[in-house]
């Protein structure tokens, strides 16, 4: 009876032991990957800092100053050139927008109206 008692705990004990190691085994593949994944985390981290540093340069006042004295025949808008929703679906083709009868939005015609003050002025 003893030796079955200790063949069978000798098993239990291999059986556990092998358990233990395949689950050890599973932790270290989960952290290995969850490294990865950090690392990952930080590369994009760093690329979005870089990026939002490259907008933060692109539109800087002085650099766009820049600009705007390099292309000196920039004007302002005319009121001309200022689409209600209506016109420019109807440009684009939308059947739709034809369809429905004009209607000039307040908005667009305040704001041709300013920019048609500000250049007489």
């Amino acid at each position: 009876m003893i030796r079955i008692s200790t063949i069978f705990f000798c098993l239990l004990l291999a059986a556990a032991a092998v358990g233990r190691y395949r689950a050890e085994a599973s932790v270290r593949a989960e952290r290995a990957e969850i490294d990865q994944i950090e690392q990952g985390i930080k590369q994009e981290q760093a690329r979005i800092s870089k990026l939002q540093l490259e907008v933060e340069v692109l539109e800087s006042p002085k650099r766009l100053a820049q600009l705007g004295a390099a292309n000196k025949n920039l004007q302002p808008i005319q009121p001309h050139q200022v689409l209600t929703a209506e016109k420019f679906a109807a440009l684009m083709g939308d059947e739709a927008a034809q369809d429905q009868p004009a209607n000039e939005s307040f908005i667009v015609d305040a704001i041709a109206m300013s920019d048609l003050g500000a250049v007489q002025r």
